[in-house]
């Protein structure tokens, strides 16, 4: 997702990224854009340990190439260079979620556990930390890699580096695959330097399944799957079923918070504010969140703004040029809210949205015009508290064009029937302000739409796959 693609995403509000990394995503314009994204950096941490472990013992035992020779006909039973691990050493470069989970696998097998980070971080078990990388690749059996990917990172293991591990040593990379030369693995494989190696990351990978893995693809693909005792996956690192159910629930978990209670907690291009959430017992309250530039003034404009309402509890943090600030005001009137959006998007931040407290009911008049637009947070919508309000809410979020039907209004909109408006905008019903193909929407939402000259009621809801039951 890139800066060219976001900008197009108009009604985009959140990415959720189903693994641990977020490369594939331009974090820093979407900040700008007010589009949050988070990860899952914990679900598949277990799934990768596991596989180091197994591919250390599968390099140790050269069970790869065993395979292979019996599914070609072939009857070679060695022992000369197959090791137990019992007793090796397991350096792991990277002591992060991924890292410390296979070091205490790793020592629960008889290994001595070693390890380098750039900071320093409490030990696991009778594990060690050692001051630079050097000292790991010298002293371990086998390297195993595990940290993100940065321009830190890049060629972290190349040439000079495989050239002061041990002799007859093993590497692993379950990271990134922009972390080693390929082309140097490669050398030092066919030197004797390396016994073995296993690779799961790659720096160019196919887009999809299929015959791909080929010199197209790298000038080097054919040279690294010719390779003896070299353990070729294709990035299944946190494939598992386990994994993969946990990471559905844990990046859906913090889509729906971020969503319904703006908390960015785990958020990876966002200052990570939360709140306590408002409750029933919190009449006439409201969640005002505001993202704006980390610039001089803009908190006390706001204040100025929220000046009006008992604040009763407030947060703010910025993260580099994007500050994130989260309020919950009470004494809000229904008939304020429009009015305090419209005086906090003047201010200096492009995005403003505001809850309203859980299953409060909002009511809204649309005024709409032949060349107006349907969108919350524009002049096409005003609030109102008339008793017999033309559009009902249990849940109502403002954000500043990116929330709104892209096309023109017919003209005829306030008196035409469900029958009348264009199949287009049929699904869901112009007044709920969503584009007809949006479906991003996390929580469920009921609706009733009054023509104000007339017409046939429609009343229903939109769950949040943008399915709708009109009635």
């Amino acid at each position: 997702m890139t800066a060219r693609v976001l900008s197009h995403a108009k009604n985009l509000i959140v990415v959720g990224c189903f693994c641990i990394g977020t490369n594939q995503v331009d974090l820093s314009y979407a900040a700008q854009r007010g589009i949050c994204v988070f990860n899952s950096p914990f679900s598949n941490s277990r799934s990768v340990a596991e596989l180091v472990i197994a591919e250390v013992i599968t390099l140790a035992r050269q069970l790869g190439d065993r395979n292979n020779e019996m599914h070609a006909g072939s009857w070679n039973k060695v022992s000369a260079k197959c090791w137990e691990i019992r007793g090796k050493s397991l350096g792991i470069i990277g002591y992060g979620h991924i890292g410390s989970q296979l070091s205490v696998l790793a020592e629960s097998m008889g290994m001595d556990v070693i390890y380098y980070d750039v900071v320093n971080l409490m030990a696991m078990g009778n594990s060690r930390q050692v001051s630079n990388l050097n000292a790991l690749l010298s002293a371990a059996d086998f390297v195993t890699c595990h940290v993100p990917e940065l321009p830190e990172t890049k060629n972290m293991i190349g040439a000079d580096q495989l050239s002061k591990m041990k002799d007859g040593s093993y590497l692993i990379n379950a990271s990134r695959g922009s972390v080693v030369d390929i082309p140097a693995l490669i050398d030092a494989s066919r030197s004797g330097k390396l016994a073995g190696a296993a690779l799961d990351v790659y720096p160019s990978e196919p887009g999809g399944n299929g015959d791909y893995f080929t010199n197209e693809l790298k000038t080097w693909a054919e040279d690294l799957r010719s390779l003896k005792n070299v353990i070729l996956t294709p990035h299944i690192g946190g494939s598992t079923e386990e994994a993969q159910s946990a990471i559905g629930v844990e990046v859906a978990e913090a889509l729906v918070r971020y969503v319904n209670e703006g908390v960015t907690l785990g958020a990876v291009n966002m200052p990570e504010v939360t709140l306590r959430s408002l409750t029933m017992d919190e009449p006439d309250h409201a969640r005002v969140v505001f993202i704006h530039q980390n610039v001089p003034g803009v908190l006390r404009k706001v204040n100025e703004t929220l000046g009006d309402h008992n604040v009763d509890k407030q947060m703010t943090d910025s993260r580099g040029e994007v500050a994130y600030l989260m309020a919950d005001i009470s004494s809000v009137k229904e008939g304020e809210i429009a009015l305090l959006y419209n005086d906090l998007e003047k201010l200096e931040g492009e995005f403003c949205f505001l809850w309203l407290r859980p299953h409060q009911s909002f009511h809204c008049s649309l005024s709409i015009s032949p060349t107006s637009y349907i969108g919350f947070g524009t002049n096409s919508s005003s609030c109102s508290t008339d008793p017999n309000p033309d559009l009902v809410l249990n849940h109502m979020r403002y954000r500043r064009g990116r929330m709104g039907h892209t096309g023109p209004v017919p003209q005829d909109i306030n008196t035409c029937d469900m029958e009348q408006v264009p199949a287009s905008m049929q699904s869901p019903p112009l007044p709920m302000g969503y584009e007809p193909r949006d479906k991003r929407r996390t929580k469920k939402i009921e609706y009733r739409w009054i023509p104000s000259t007339g017409g046939k009621q429609m009343h229903g809801w939109m769950d949040g796959y943008g399915d709708q039951n009109p009635r």
